[in-house]
């Protein structure tokens, strides 16, 4: 279960960014929220400054930029923080 888990923690990023894409583009004003549970690895939070700052907009390496819209929420549940 650990080398599964190591496995998709290297590909987190791109993950989180197609679920962010896809809810950037949903018509609506619903909620929309992405609920991370479990630890971050410290590089890769390290990416989502411009997310969480007042930019919200996350930049990718390659340079595609994705807005957190009005209605888009991230919540992250984590065991501790250090």
């Amino acid at each position: 279960m650990q080398k599964a888990c190591a496995k998709y923690a290297k590909n987190i990023h791109i993950l989180f960014s197609v679920i962010m894409r896809d809810q950037a583009n949903m018509t609506g004003n619903d909620p929309k929220w992405i609920i991370f549970d479990g630890d971050i690895d410290p590089m890769w939070i390290e990416s989502l400054n411009t997310v969480m700052d007042d930019n919200k907009v996350l930049t990718l390496a390659s340079n595609e930029r994705i807005a957190l819209t009005a209605h888009m929420r991230l919540l992250f549940e984590i065991s501790n923080l250090r």
